[in-house]
């Protein structure tokens, strides 16, 4: 059960990502998004971010641990503040709920919100990153494929196969620039 944490609990509280949400946040920092949130005014971020609902845990007076809410736009530890925020509280999630939240979450925010060019990029990334069982509750599938991702989205197939080699381009060019970095190395010798 859920309750809202009080200003009086708030005060005083470090505030972390819950370890068993931190490979969906981090798998969510490293995406690129539709919108640059660096565009935005400090003041426009904050508008749209104000009736954010952050879930989490409070195992001790002096910690809270986020596992939902960290998708909002542009959010950062750093400056979040939790004195300023709507925060529910839980009291009996299993580590595999909390981690199955924080992956529902950043999908949620995905699937609204991705850029048809870098589809194929984010459906390798989930496979590698997400649970299979999230992955199979959203798509009926583990892992997603092109073909269903094709049918879920406005790119064919043959366009997500484009993306795919244009990503193996990079890969191979970056890969053949380290062995050339290297060898120039190893020949001064």
């Amino acid at each position: 059960m859920a309750r809202v944490l009080s200003q009086r609990k708030k005060k005083n509280l470090s505030v972390n990502i819950h370890p068993s949400a931190l490979p969906a946040f981090e798998f969510y920092q490293e995406q690129s998004f539709l919108f640059d949130p660096n565009i935005l005014s400090p003041a426009a971020l904050s508008l749209m971010n104000k009736h954010q609902i952050f879930q989490g845990t409070h195992p001790s007076e002096t910690q809270y641990f986020i596992f939902s809410g960290f998708t909002t736009l542009n959010f950062s530890l750093n400056t979040f503040n939790i004195k300023d925020a709507t925060v529910l509280t839980y009291s009996n999630l299993s580590d595999s709920e909390i981690k199955e939240i924080a992956w529902l979450s950043v999908c949620r925010t995905f699937l609204s919100s991705l850029q048809n060019k870098r589809l194929e990029i984010f459906r390798i990334a989930l496979n590698q990153s997400a649970p299979k069982e999230v992955i199979h509750s959203l798509f009926n599938s583990s892992p997603l494929t092109q073909s269903l991702l094709s049918e879920h989205t406005h790119l064919s197939i043959s366009g997500l196969k484009k993306q795919n080699k244009e990503i193996e381009d990079i890969s191979n060019i970056q890969i053949v620039d380290i062995f050339e970095s290297l060898k120039g190395v190893y020949d001064e010798r």
